[in-house]
């Protein structure tokens, strides 16, 4: 590694948000044409020049007109083509959310190819909160398409939705599940005195500069957020 691949500045990151082409969208933010849309996303993101790449992560679909619109505007955030997937560990297992990320960052000529496989996989499994899709048949499924990818489940759902029920072998939980969301932090999805007090916690390890970077999950689907 060379001293030009390491992170040597803050930077942050936001690795969930919702487009207004979700399919569970913000309803003042769904009647926006895609154009303006990105305008008031690019305006709200011109305030925070720490804010170096996000990724769309809709509901089983990527949007690519959502996509080729920001990537027009030549922006200086980075775009990582992502989804967030309905799946499950087991053939009756309970249904999770699993956000996958696909090595196709500002490539528009590989988006299209991108998006048609990824969404021809959740139309043939019609995978929705209902149907979730098996995960082995969705990472088979997905390899095939000859893109790198990353996965994460969903940072602090609760109870049988959490990423520490179920997310294991043999019936064990990992004791060192706290280390994988070392540097994840749903901010937004905070909820209760000790989150928001984690979240403080957080924020002052920052200014302490004892962390370098944020990367979040904002969950977001509307500018607010």
């Amino acid at each position: 590694m060379t001293p030009s691949n390491i992170c040597t500045s803050s930077a942050i990151w936001d690795l969930h948000i919702h487009s207004n082409q979700c399919t569970k969208p913000n309803k003042e933010l769904a009647k926006l044409p895609i154009e303006k849309y990105v305008d008031a996303l690019l305006k709200v993101f011109s305030d925070y020049p720490r804010l170096e790449m996000i990724s769309f992560t809709d509901h089983n679909r990527i949007s690519e007109k959502v996509y080729r619109e920001f990537f027009g505007r030549k922006s200086n955030v980075s775009l990582v083509p992502g989804i967030e997937v309905d799946t499950k560990l087991t053939e009756d297992g309970e249904s999770k959310h699993l956000v996958v990320y696909f090595d196709c960052a500002n490539d528009e000529e590989r988006l299209s190819n991108l998006c048609a496989g990824v969404n021809a996989i959740m139309d043939e499994h019609s995978v929705g909160p209902d149907n979730p899709i098996f995960i082995h048949s969705l990472f088979d499924e997905l390899l095939d398409l000859k893109f790198k990818f990353a996965v994460s489940p969903h940072a602090f759902k609760q109870k049988k939705r959490g990423i520490d029920w179920d997310w294991h072998v043999d019936g064990a939980p990992s004791p060192n599940i706290d280390k994988y969301t070392d540097q994840f932090f749903a901010f937004w999805e905070a909820s209760g005195a000790s989150q928001v007090a984690k979240a403080i916690e957080y924020l002052e390890m920052m200014d302490r500069e004892e962390r370098e970077s944020i990367v979040s999950f904002s969950d977001s689907k509307e500018f607010r957020k």
